[in-house]
């Protein structure tokens, strides 16, 4: 199974209690992605002014660092960390058994928002207890149309 993981930046105060690093975007769907950035494109030729639009969506499981290396191992680490330098998610194959255990492993966020754009997708958040707005590495349709 496909998945994208992504950098998590803080927009903010960092607190160091959390361990919000990497977000694990499960991409078995990927046509609903490419759906919306179609959706949005469409609105946006229709509404100058639009620049994308905003889902609440629980989509991604927020992971911390430690997680990640002892998930997916070091070398996706190095590859996640690779693709941020251009703001992107790194895509890699994944067991129902990593998910599994990325599931187990999830940081608990609230306020979770889907920021959709004719070109790419992120996601933005607060972590549990805190004010920090979290926001992911985005997705973009390049990525979505390599998974056909």
């Amino acid at each position: 199974m496909k998945i994208a993981l992504a950098v998590v930046q803080t927009v903010g105060e960092y607190d160091s209690s959390m361990d919000c690093d990497y977000a694990v975007i499960n991409l078995e769907c990927p046509s609903r992605f490419k759906h919306l950035l179609a959706q949005a494109g469409l609105l946006g030729d229709r509404i100058g002014a639009l620049r994308g639009i905003e889902i609440w969506d629980q989509t991604p499981d927020i992971i911390s660092l430690d997680d990640v290396a002892r998930i997916f191992g070091e070398a996706a680490l190095e590859e996640a960390d690779s693709a941020h330098d251009n703001r992107t998610a790194f895509v890699l194959d994944a067991s129902e058994d990593a998910l599994a255990e990325v599931a187990n492993a999830s940081e608990r966020t609230e306020g979770s928002v889907m920021h959709v754009s004719s070109e790419e997708i992120y996601w933005s958040f607060y972590p549990k207890h805190t004010t920090v707005t979290c926001e992911t590495d985005a997705i973009s349709g390049e990525i979505l149309d390599s998974l056909d």
